[in-house]
Order: C-alpha cells, then sequence, then structure tokens
C-alpha cells in the first residue's frame, strides 16, 4: 500500500489536505494511515476539522468511517467527530 498527502495553505489560515492511495490496498488501513496524517498536521497547525469531503465507493464507507473515528477520537488533536 501507498499512501500521500498534500497539504496547501491559503492566505487567510485555512488548509486543505487531500490524500490519495495506489496500489492494492484495504480501504481501512489506507484510511487509518490517512486520517493519521491528517491528525499530525491539524496537530501541528492547531487547527480544527470543520469541514470535510471523502471520494470512493459507497461498498467501503463502514471501514473508512471506522477509521475515521478511531483516529480522530484519540487524545490529541482537536476535532470533530
Amino acid at each position: 500500500m501507498r499512501t500521500a498527502h498534500h497539504v496547501t495553505h491559503d492566505g487567510d489560515g485555512d488548509l486543505f489536505f487531500v490524500g490519495t492511495t495506489s496500489g492494492p490496498v484495504g480501504a481501512g488501513p489506507a484510511a487509518q494511515t490517512l486520517y493519521e496524517q491528517l491528525a499530525g498536521v491539524v496537530r501541528r497547525g492547531n487547527t480544527q476539522i470543520v469541514q470535510e469531503r471523502i471520494f470512493g465507493s459507497v461498498a467501503v464507507q463502514v471501514e473508512v468511517l471506522a477509521a475515521r473515528v478511531v483516529v480522530l477520537s484519540e487524545d490529541g488533536p482537536p476535532v470533530l467527530c
């Protein structure tokens, strides 16, 4: 599994996080990896997630949302769950 992310900061203090995966990968592990990367960006920037868009197959929705809850509800990053 390979994941990658890109963070863009705009002049108003907002940031945009885009994550992608490639290769054979399970949805749950990929989502967990990307949410861990996002949590690190949020923690370092002392920011909070206020809007989120997830694109992908509805067939993996449960796995992706479960990974989201696990990572973003851990102590540390200030996020809305």
